[in-house]
Order: C-alpha cells, then structure tokens, then sequence
C-alpha cells in the first residue's frame, strides 16, 4: 500500500510539473485500448486513463469502431510508451504518444482509423493532410461501402 501511495504521489507531482512547464514526457507501458482513441497505460506503476491527443475515433456501435479498436491495441499493448502529457482534465491525461518511435495520433489517421480532431490540437496539421490522404486512398474510415449486390456474391 505504501509503494502504490509513493507512485501516486509521484504520479501526481509529474503531471502538476507538466501542467507548470506546459508539456512533459513521461516512461509508460501500454496495458490495453479503451477504445480507438484512449488507452490505459502504466506509468510509475499506477494506471492511468490516456487520450491521444489530436484524433478522434469511432464510438462504440459506429462503424469501423471495433477495427478502431484493434489498431490502436496492436500499436501499443504490452509495449514502452513515450508519454508527452499535454493536459489532464476529467479524469483523463491528454498526450502525444510516441511507441517504438511512431506518433500513434499519426499512425491511427494514416491507417484511416481515426480522424483529425482539430478543435482539439488545432496545430497539428500535418494530421490533417495524413487525414486527406488516407480519405483520397480509402483507407480504413474512408473505404467505399461496397454495393449489396456485390456483397451478397461474396
């Protein structure tokens, strides 16, 4: 009880530095997707609710949530994270995720799993083009449904 107390307390002092300095990277470990868009992570021994910061992703019974889902879960399940929080409110930590030296935010727009949620990092642009191109290639969110005639001779 007395370790877990520490790790909180020094959960808690990074993220107040964090909030102070703007921005800090913290070490974590990727447990399991919460959804397409958040996960949980281990950091300092204590789990902690992450969104990625700067996408938005299908919610549960829209389509493509389950596939949402699974990418994000295979890019960061039992994995090292580089965790650069960026705000924590209600509850959540929002972060810039970096794994195995990928930006998830740009992995899960690239792969058509996500969209870019401006409102949210109005400055990360470069998501938005990512976003364009996955939409102009059909990836993923953006795959053309395909016609019931079609689907019912598969």
């Amino acid at each position: 009880m007395k370790k877990f107390i520490v790790s909180a307390m020094l959960f808690a002092f990074v993220m107040a530095m964090a909030s102070l300095a703007g921005a800090a990277t913290v070490k974590g470990f990727g447990v399991t997707a919460v959804d397409g868009d958040t996960l949980h992570a281990t950091i300092d021994k204590v789990k902690t609710k992450v969104k990625v910061n700067g996408i938005d992703a299908p919610e549960k019974g829209q389509p493509f949530y389950k596939e949402a889902y699974e990418a994000l879960n295979e890019l960061i399940k039992n994995k090292n994270l580089e965790i650069e929080v960026i705000e924590k409110k209600d509850g959540t930590t929002y972060a810039k995720i970096i794994v195995d030296g990928k930006n998830v935010a740009e992995e899960m727009v690239k792969k058509g799993m996500a969209w870019y949620y401006k409102r949210e990092a109005p400055k990360e642009v470069k998501l938005e083009s990512m976003m364009e191109n996955a939409k102009k290639d059909g990836r993923g969110l953006w795959t053309p449904p395909t016609p019931p005639w079609e689907y019912r001779t598969k």
